[in-house]
Parts: structure tokens; C-alpha cells; sequence
């Protein structure tokens, strides 16, 4: 197959099994024009022009180029054999196969963001085409383009693997969801007792992360708006921005820095007119790459700003936030850990992409023991102040 098919080895099909990670047997292409016609493609892999992903790269961060693939796919069997090229993330506006073989284009799909969900043939989360393989090799031919991060995690994998896969990510999203929804009632109903702002904003900044777990993670488009592409494009970047909001909105209460930091917190009306003319000058652009970049940039800062304030207000005092620091640590660093891999500066893993869920988990799970520890608090005061109201020390 053309000059790369020596460095470009073929996948035999018999030898794969039920799930296989590809992209280290990708070779690509990046076209920064992102204009390349599939024929000049084909021409300049043709030509050698072409390179193996020979470290399985699969983040190729904020870009707006397009990115072309090839890898080769072997039958040495006798029948055909059905198998699902499966990408394992839900935001790329597109994903164009190409399946040729002796050097035809016998059978083309487009697929991504940019058509309904109702209009895919495989209703799975994340993009997926199916593809009967005949005996002999055949040539699969892709092109990836997104106004999101440019992120291809590539497997070729069977339609009975998806289901098992889909039966745990039901079980870990039940899970996260549920406690989630627990966490948010709790915490509204102790704000209606107790008046506490720290509370109202904890809601809220769990509120937005599941709404921004639910748009990237193609929740949203499947079962909530499968025929709206406007919201499947911004809904994902606003949910980030609400994230980043209400985050700082409940670090600014819970660390209770007017009272530990108060010349910092004079600041809050400064950073939340600064952060609301952000969004609207990134949605008034309408350039949703540039809007996400910010963004992803701006939730791995709150790791660092966020550990500072807490090392500032207890060194001033404030013993609650001994539970803060590590939380956010787990948190936030997970959220960054998650950019990072966007980005491409980690090397992409399933269970480092979504450390950014298992932080959030755990680190709800102390901060709910932090305002538990508040509450405590508040209770032995009440109780102190009842009792000192029935003795009359004069006497």
C-alpha cells in the first residue's frame, strides 16, 4: 500500500481483540488550512507526506486545523468480519471515513456534531461507525475537524463491547449523579435553615459541573437536545463558564474572607464584573475554540488560586479549612489533569481524561464533611449561647 506501507504495518482482524486502542497505527496528517480535498489527501499520502503516530498521540489541543488519518486493516479470514470504529469522545464536529480498498473508495460516512443525533446511524454517546471488513486489506481513510479541542482517542472495537462498556459508564454516571443530586437537595435545605451563603453557592457549583458533565460527555445531545446543534455547540461552554463562576463565588464564601481576607475580598465585585464581560465578548466573538481554550486555561489557574487562599486564611485562623486544601488539590487538580490531557501535554488514558469526575467526587465528599463540621460548629455555639442565657453571673 503505497510508499507507508512499510512503517504502517495492517491490523490483522483475526488477531484483534474484542477492544483495540489504534492510534498508535494511525499515520496523519495535520492540514492547517483545513481545505484539503480527500483527493489531494489521498495524493500527499500517496507521496509519502504522511507520518506515523507512532507515540498513540490522540490530544492535538486547541486547533483549527483538520486533521487527515489512514491505517490499513487486514481480513485473512475467509468471511467478513463487522467491527465499529469508535471514538471516545462526544464534541467533534466532524469525523469523515473514507473505507477503500486497491486504492477505490468502495464506501464513505460522515458523522460528528454537526448533524442531529437522530440523524446518526449508530445512537451511541460517543461517535461510532460501523464497518464490515471483507477478506483482503482495506484502507480507512478519516478527516477530523472540531471547534472544541481536537481529541481522538480511536478504537477499533465490536458492538457487544460498547454495551458492556456502556453498562459500567452507567453504573460509574448513576453513581456520580445520584450522589450529586443528594449533595445539591442537602446543602439548598441547610441554606434555607441556616442562611449561609456558603451553602447556596456549594449548590450551585455542584449544579454546573453536572451540567457540564452532562454536555461533554454526550449525555446531553442523546437524550436532552438530539435535534439542537446550536445547543450541543454552546451549551458545553457555558455550562464551563458557570463552573468558573460559582467556584470562585463558593471559595469567596467558604473560606469566609471578608472575615480572614478582607482585603480580598473587597475584590469579589471586580473579578465578577471581569468574569461576566469575559463571557459575553467570547459568545458576542462566537469563536468557540478561542471560548474553550480560555476556559480550560482559566479552571487549571483556580488550582493555584485556590491553594493560595486556603494556605492564606489558615495561616490567619480559619481551622474549617483544613478540609478546603486537600479537597480542592483532589478537585480542581483533577479538572486540571483532565485539561492537561485536552491539551495534549499529558498523554491521553481513559482514567486520566476523566480525573476530572473522580476529583469532583472525591472532593465533594470532604467538602461535604467541611460544612458538616461547620454546621457542628454553629450547633455548639447555639447550644453555648442558650446556656449563657440562663445563668445570671451578677448573682
Amino acid at each position: 500500500m503505497y510508499s507507508l506501507g512499510a512503517i504502517s504495518k495492517p491490523i490483522e482482524l483475526t488477531n484483534v481483540p474484542s477492544e483495540l486502542f489504534i492510534n498508535k497505527h494511525l499515520t496523519i496528517l495535520q492540514d492547517r488550512s483545513a481545505d484539503l480535498s480527500f483527493q489531494n489527501a489521498f495524493k500527499q499520502y500517496k507521496q509519502g507526506k504522511f507520518t506515523l503516530n507512532a507515540d498513540e498521540r490522540a490530544s492535538f489541543g486547541f486547533i483549527h486545523d483538520a486533521l487527515w488519518a489512514s491505517v490499513l486493516i487486514n481480513n485473512s479470514s475467509d468471511k467478513e468480519i463487522k467491527k465499529v470504529l469508535y471514538l471516545d469522545t462526544a464534541w467533534l464536529d466532524h469525523a469523515d471515513f473514507y473505507f477503500m480498498r486497491q486504492g477505490k473508495v468502495v464506501d464513505k460516512a460522515f458523522i460528528g456534531d454537526t448533524l442531529p443525533f437522530n440523524a446518526r446511524e449508530n445512537k451511541t454517546r460517543m461517535l461510532s461507525q460501523q464497518y464490515s471488513f471483507k477478506p483482503g486489506i482495506t484502507q480507512v481513510f478519516m478527516r477530523f475537524e472540531s471547534q472544541d479541542p481536537l481529541l481522538i482517542p480511536l478504537y477499533l472495537t465490536t458492538h457487544d463491547a460498547i454495551q458492556d462498556n456502556l453498562i459500567i459508564s452507567s453504573y460509574f454516571y448513576g453513581f456520580i449523579y445520584g450522589a450529586f443530586f443528594i449533595l445539591f437537595v442537602y446543602n439548598i435545605t441547610l441554606f434555607i435553615s441556616l442562611k449561609d451563603s456558603s451553602y447556596v453557592f456549594y449548590s450551585l457549583y455542584l449544579l454546573s459541573f453536572f451540567c457540564l458533565n452532562i454536555a461533554y460527555t454526550g449525555h446531553g445531545f442523546k437524550f436532552i437536545w438530539p435535534n439542537s446543534l446550536l445547543l450541543q455547540q454552546w451549551l458545553m461552554i457555558l455550562f464551563l463558564y458557570c463552573y468558573i463562576t460559582f467556584s470562585i463565588a463558593f471559595c469567596f464564601e467558604f473560606l469566609k474572607l471578608k472575615v480572614f481576607a478582607p482585603k480580598i475580598y473587597q475584590i469579589r465585585k471586580w473579578v465578577y464584573t471581569g468574569l461576566m464581560l469575559l463571557i459575553t465578548s467570547l459568545f458576542l466573538n462566537a469563536d468557540q475554540l478561542l471560548a474553550v481554550n480560555i476556559g480550560v486555561a482559566l479552571t487549571s489557574l483556580l488550582v493555584v488560586i485556590f491553594l493560595s487562599l486556603g494556605f492564606l486564611v489558615l495561616k490567619n485562623g480559619h481551622d474549617t479549612v483544613k478540609f478546603f486544601i486537600p479537597a480542592v488539590f483532589l478537585g480542581a487538580g483533577g479538572a486540571a489533569t483532565s485539561a492537561a490531557t485536552t491539551w495534549g501535554f499529558i498523554p491521553y488514558s481513559t482514567l486520566i481524561f476523566h480525573s476530572i469526575e473522580i476529583g469532583m467526587l472525591i472532593e465533594m465528599s470532604i467538602l461535604a464533611l467541611a460544612l458538616a463540621f461547620n454546621l457542628k460548629k454553629v450547633d455548639k455555639a447555639r447550644i453555648t449561647a442558650e446556656v449563657s442565657a440562663q445563668l445570671d453571673h451578677l448573682t
